[in-house]
């Protein structure tokens, strides 16, 4: 939003304190500071992200110390809540490190954690009581009964599990006044979250610790496939009698949930989480965008008309796993992509003819130098659909390309299809708005009497500053017009704030030197940007003990224990 010296004037001072009104939060993920800054630019109401420690990703960039410090103050100063993931089960021998870890963060002004592990949500509520919790979907809460659970233990949020139709989330929602987190894009886990074992056991990776191997995006083979269920994958014959099927079949495909957006918003539903901390900051804002104008149009009309079909081929674009699955939400059974774990991006177009090696390619939609294609043969005998890299020399138009290809792998026919996995123009320019800065919306008010101090008030949101200026003069010559003030305020130079609105009260032929003019507008830019960046007072209550040293490494905390204890649980079973 640039500067407009133009804008009329406000006609009216109660027009300064007008914050939105959000019917439910949009929750992006946030793998490093610059996709911070992309979920802040394309519309989220909050971010999620996670510590160097004790998060379920620990694959991603991640926040150090200094991050987490930069990031809270960029999303403070947008107005945008920090949800900061502590959601790993926690061994008994590293509590004196997760101590350590929480009394160096959670001071920062964090919003929320998102936390799994039981044991730590007590510790949090005896220490930290002031810090807001939310009961990750590693905790698999998936009945009113588990969401009244988390209620008892003081938990504010629960993020509820994926496997959830809409009618259980319904009848939770009706019976906890719990606020309920639903995710509604991006990958899924073919197992329960939280209670998946299969990377543990499979390689000692624990997806429970942050460190999932993914086992359900490999390729199976699979011996005595009852007839029907390998449609899709690839058949084989090993031996006389016995037949086999290979492919990858556990992997499921990605959620896009924007189908069933305005019955989670009629239900109740608060937040709406978008998976992704190991995406890129162009999928990061225009997922985010992408949501964000749902809602919106929600919040206005109180209805949402079907996205439009660039809508939804930019989501293509930019991943999927052989279209989208709404999940869960109607149970149907639609959800696995058996051929590959990647992106399928985009179909295009065809192969419009072939000459021995020499293939021509329809496209219809632009092609562009760096687009990589894949062809899907009709004879397929690998494992993968042909590849081809565009360069500038295939391109005989932006809608037609022509190549060599040789690869004894594949018989490329006539009319194959042809999918843009990687369109370079498209990341180019998501990653380049994803990185814009985002300004500040600022309404200033002054009243000007003569020989009177002047009085300025800014407003962003529902933050208000108020200060007092120089007294005007009566004017020799020329007077002090409206509009002069406005051009002044709007010149906001480096600050984050731009001018949304002025609302002015004043004598006529009045005088006040420009300088002083600027001098108010630097006041109040610095004072609104400290109101608005300054932390809340959140410290350790009691004390935070680390009599831990003798305990068994290879032990759960043994307040999560307790808790299950507390719950009446008979039996609990470990993982290493």
């Amino acid at each position: 939003m640039k500067p407009d010296h133009k804008q009329p004037l406000m006609p009216r001072e109660a027009e300064l304190r007008a914050p939105e009104v959000r019917v439910a939060e949009l929750l992006a993920p946030s793998g490093s500071l610059s996709c911070m800054k992309a979920a802040i630019s394309g519309g989220a109401d909050a971010v999620y992200f996670g510590g160097t420690a004790f998060n379920a990703r620990k694959s991603a960039a991640n926040f150090t110390k200094e991050d987490i410090e930069e990031g809270i103050r960029l999303c403070r100063l947008h107005g945008v809540r920090t949800h900061l993931t502590v959601n790993t089960s926690i061994k008994e021998k590293e509590f004196p490190q997760l101590i350590d870890f929480l009394e160096e963060t959670v001071p920062l002004g964090v919003d929320a954690l998102i936390v799994q592990d039981p044991g730590v949500m007590l510790y949090l509520r005896e220490h930290f009581p002031d810090v807001e919790i939310h009961a990750s979907t590693q905790m698999a809460v998936s009945s009113l009964d588990g969401a009244k659970l988390m209620e008892s233990m003081g938990i504010s949020r629960v993020v509820l599990a994926r496997e959830l139709t809409l009618s259980e989330i319904e009848k939770i929602r009706r019976g906890t006044k719990l606020s309920l987190e639903v995710f509604v894009h991006g990958a899924l886990c073919y197992g329960v979250s939280g209670r998946c074992l299969m990377s543990s056991f499979h390689g000692g990776r624990s997806g429970n610790r942050g460190a999932c191997a993914q086992p359900c995006r490999l390729w199976y083979e699979c011996q005595s496939m009852e007839e029907g269920l390998n449609a899709r994958g690839k058949d084989s014959q090993r031996s006389a009698g016995e037949r086999t099927a290979e492919g990858y079949f556990l992997n499921l495909k990605d959620q896009a949930a924007y189908p069933h957006l305005k019955q989670l918003l009629d239900l109740g539903v608060d937040s709406f989480k978008i998976e992704g901390r190991m995406k890129s900051e162009a999928y990061v804002y225009a997922v985010s965008r992408f949501y964000r104008s749902l809602i919106t149009e929600y919040e206005k009309t109180g209805n949402i008309l079907p996205p439009s079909k660039d809508q939804l081929d930019e989501l293509k674009q930019l991943f999927n796993r052989g279209s989208f699955t709404d999940g869960y939400f109607l149970h149907k059974d639609h959800m696995i992509e058996p051929l590959t774990p990647k992106n399928q991006g985009l179909r295009i177009g065809r192969v419009k003819s072939v000459q021995g090696s020499r293939i021509q390619i329809e496209s219809g939609y632009p092609m562009h130098a760096g687009d990589e294609l894949e062809i899907d043969p009709s004879q397929k005998t690998g494992a993968y659909p042909a590849a081809v890299r565009l360069s500038a020399s295939m391109l005989r138009s932006d809608r037609l390309a022509v190549f060599n290809f040789k690869d004894p792998h594949f018989h490329i026919a006539e009319n194959d299809s042809v999918r843009r996995v990687v369109d370079p123009v498209l990341q180019n320019e998501l990653s380049r708005k994803s990185a814009e800065p985002v300004p500040v919306p600022i309404r200033i008010s002054g009243v000007l009497r003569e020989g009177m101090p002047s009085q300025w008030k800014a407003v962003v949101r529902d933050h208000v500053m108020q200060i007092e200026g120089p007294a005007p003069e009566r004017a020799e010559k020329t007077s002090l017009s409206k509009e002069t003030i406005q051009a002044q305020m709007s010149r906001m130079g480096n600050s984050p704030f731009v001018l949304e609105g002025i609302y002015l009260e004043m004598d006529d032929n009045l005088f006040l030197p420009v300088s002083s003019l600027n001098q108010i507008r630097r006041q109040l830019t610095e004072g609104m940007e400290e109101i608005l960046t300054s932390r809340p007072k959140i410290s350790a209550a009691g004390g935070c003990p680390k009599k831990f040293a003798d305990a068994d490494p290879g032990r759960v905390s043994s307040d999560s224990l307790s808790t299950f204890e507390g719950c009446g649980a008979m039996q609990i079973v470990f993982e290493n």
